[in-house]
């Protein structure tokens, strides 16, 4: 639901990408494969045990909700983009996608970072010898209210919401069986304290290679 005039508020993480954002990509839900929140049903969690992303696309298989297709992340915005919280969750759910890669031999893992309005897509494979390779491959900027509906439905946007379903749907999934020996062999083990490694103390004034400004 669009409010008329734009909202002079961000809304918190759980009801945005689950009122707005899941309402948005309802094309996903179809052929069995659902988006769903992982605060609402037991999600798996990656390596270390205690990490879980925000939400998950599943496969449903009549009433039993599959292994995990895909993870997201959100954030609100605020009046300074916290690049360590949003670095953070790109890293995660560049490991929740690896791990999902290597348990149940995906083809490709995709992936999606919301951040205020903005929603990032990307698309991880194992492609060669313990590479993993992560790739953006599209970002849209949501309306925030009906006024801003009509700069939102565009060719580009269009473009890019086809292009990630024509992803989604053509390369997540299984490998073929012939291919599953070779892909073992490619596969790394995550390290088992790969959060430990980060860094805690904080710098503003440090460059950071990403870019999550609205």
């Amino acid at each position: 639901m669009f409010v008329l005039s734009r909202v002079v508020y961000e809304p918190s993480e759980r009801p945005f990408y689950c009122s707005f954002v899941l309402n948005g990509v309802q094309p996903f839900n179809k052929r069995h494969r659902w988006l769903r929140s992982t605060t609402l049903t037991n999600i798996e969690s990656d390596a270390s045990g205690d990490k879980r992303p925000d939400a998950t696309l599943t496969k449903l298989t009549q009433l039993s909700y599959g292994p995990s297709l895909g993870f997201g992340e959100a954030k609100v915005a605020q009046p300074t983009a916290n690049n360590n919280d949003l670095c953070h969750d790109l890293l995660r759910l560049g490991i929740f996608c690896k791990e999902a890669i290597d348990t149940h031999h995906w083809n490709a893992c995709l992936t999606f970072q919301i951040h205020g309005f903005t929603i990032v897509f990307y698309l991880m494979r194992l492609r060669h010898d313990g590479i993993y390779t992560m790739y953006e491959i599209a970002k849209v900027l949501f309306p925030r209210s009906l006024e801003e509906l009509s700069s939102f439905i565009s060719l580009k946007n269009l473009r890019s919401l086809a292009q990630v379903s024509e992803s989604f749907w053509r390369l997540c999934k299984s490998v073929p069986a012939s291919e599953i020996d070779v892909m073992i062999s490619n596969s790394r083990p995550t390290h088992p304290c790969f959060y430990n490694l980060i860094d805690s103390s904080k710098n503003k004034g440090r460059t950071c290679a990403l870019r999550f400004e609205q």
